[in-house]
This record gives structure tokens, C-alpha cells and sequence, in this order.
């Protein structure tokens, strides 16, 4: 992977990260007037997308690794 597309992949990561740490920020200042089913049903989906999210790029690399070491063979 060339310079470029890491530089991209790490500012794409941050502002991602920094607009749900954002989100999160705005969240708990406002959970007194959230019902506490609400939160934890919104905590739990956010929690299993970010778990598929980490598991689909889990699978990538694994699935690049296996390419890259299969063009090394021929």
C-alpha cells in the first residue's frame, strides 16, 4: 500500500473517530433526558456494528495475507 492511500486511510479513521467521540461527547450530556432502555438499545447496536465493522476488516487482512502469499508460489 503506497503513502498516499495510508495517509488517506488514517485521516478517513480519524475523522471517524473523531466525529463519534463527538456524538458520544453530546450523548452523555444529554442522558438525563434519555430513557435508560433507549440508551442501552442505541449503546448495543452502535457496540455490534463496531464489532462487525472490526471483524470484516479482521477477514480482509487475513484474506490479503493469503493472496499476497499465493503470488508469491507462482
Amino acid at each position: 500500500m503506497d503513502a498516499i492511500k495510508l495517509a488517506g486511510l488514517i485521516l478517513m479513521g480519524f475523522g471517524f473517530f473523531a466525529l463519534v467521540m463527538y456524538g458520544l461527547y453530546n450523548l452523555l450530556k444529554e442522558i438525563s433526558s434519555i430513557d435508560p432502555v433507549i440508551f442501552a438499545s442505541i449503546a448495543a447496536i452502535i457496540a455490534g456494528i463496531l464489532i462487525l465493522l472490526a471483524s470484516v476488516i479482521a477477514e480482509r487482512l487475513k484474506e490479503k495475507e493469503k493472496i499476497d502469499e499465493e503470488d508469491l508460489k507462482t
